[in-house]
């Protein structure tokens, strides 16, 4: 079985003012994000970029469901690269939650981190 991994998505503000809450999702693997419409807001998530390291749990009934400052002015970041619009705001806000399973790509826990022989889907 896989390590649990926290994911979270970072929660902004539509840059157009459309408040729009459908729309195409659009993956950048370039900048490791995606940005997707949800109520009115733009959800910037994760693609799992091999760069950025896993925020691996022990228990995943510690995982606080809230973006952590850091990761969430990485991925707005990211995004606001490709969408300039999108700005960058000082407070995080968003979601997050444990991933067992991230798709298709595999990646080794590092051994530094108690990863001996665990493999994380990312």
């Amino acid at each position: 079985m896989a390590a649990p991994v926290r994911q979270g998505d970072g929660t902004v503000s539509d840059p157009g003012g459309t408040g729009t809450t459908s729309g195409p999702i659009v993956a950048d693997v370039g900048f490791g994000t995606y940005p997707r419409p949800s109520g009115g807001h733009l959800l910037i998530g994760s693609t799992v970029p091999d760069c950025d390291p896993g925020e691996w749990l022990d228990d995943p009934d510690e995982c606080n469901p809230h973006p952590t400052p850091a990761r969430f002015e990485t991925q707005v970041t990211r995004a606001a690269r490709r969408f300039p619009l999108l700005g960058v705001p000082n407070r995080p806000a968003g979601i997050a939650g444990v991933v067992v399973d991230l798709g298709a790509f595999s990646r080794r826990r590092p051994l530094a981190e108690g990863g001996a022989s665990r493999t994380v889907m990312g």
